[in-house]
């Protein structure tokens, strides 16, 4: 999940919807059943395991950017290519996973924010 552009909600959607109808045939707007939100799949998906999509998709602000380690080599790998939009900024320095004092389940939180980017 990466950040390729900020802007408010109604822009960023508008983006999206223009970056599918400017490559009509390659990239597919796809609106979710049950959200309506509408995502622009440039990538498609296949069949079967292992496989790779992509979509930028208008999103709430403070989804922190990340990705697995080994990312870069596995998508290079499957697509053999790498990810289409540069990103706002570098990925952050991963921070140390934290154990529950109950065991081994990792803890987790959530974060809620009120402005809109777009994400690779």
């Amino acid at each position: 999940m990466r950040t390729v552009y900020e802007a408010p909600r109604e822009r960023a959607e508008e983006l999206v919807t223009r970056f599918a109808e400017r490559f009509p045939g390659r990239v597919r707007l796809v609106a979710g059943e049950a959200s309506g939100i509408r995502r622009a799949h440039y990538l498609p998906d296949s069949e079967g395991l292992p496989h790779a999509e992509a979509f930028i998709v208008a999103a709430p602000a403070g989804v922190d950017d990340k990705q697995r380690p080994g990312f870069e080599e596995r998508w290079t790998k499957h697509t053999g290519a790498r990810p289409v939009f540069r990103p706002l900024r570098e990925l952050p320095e991963p921070a140390p996973r934290r154990r529950s004092a109950g065991g081994p389940a990792p803890l987790y939180r959530a974060k809620v924010a009120e402005d809109v980017f777009l994400m690779a």
